[in-house]
C-alpha cells in the first residue's frame, strides 16, 4: 500500500510498481470509478463496442453487419484461422 498527495489540480501519482504492474504510460487512459468510501483505478477493457466511433463513415448496416460476426465468433471458430 502506497500514500500520495493529491494536487492541487485534483491529481495523484500512481506508484511506479502499480503502473508498470498494469502496462500504463505517460498518456495511458484509465477508469476511475468511486466504491462506496474507495476510489477504484483500472486500465480499461479491450471492447469492441468502443472501436466503432473510431470508424465514423461507417453505416449502421456495416455496424449491425460487424456486431452479428462478432457475436458469432467462438473459440474454435478462432483457432479455425
Amino acid at each position: 500500500m502506497y500514500k500520495t498527495k493529491v494536487t492541487k489540480k485534483g491529481q495523484i501519482t500512481l506508484p511506479n510498481e502499480y503502473r508498470e504492474k498494469l502496462d500504463l504510460s505517460t498518456g495511458s487512459v484509465v477508469v476511475v470509478d468511486l466504491k462506496k468510501d474507495s476510489i477504484l483505478v483500472q486500465k480499461p477493457k479491450a471492447d469492441l463496442e468502443g472501436l466503432f466511433g473510431a470508424w465514423s463513415d461507417m453505416t449502421d448496416k456495416d455496424v449491425k453487419r460487424i456486431k452479428s460476426i462478432w457475436r458469432g465468433w467462438n473459440e474454435k471458430d478462432i483457432r479455425g484461422l
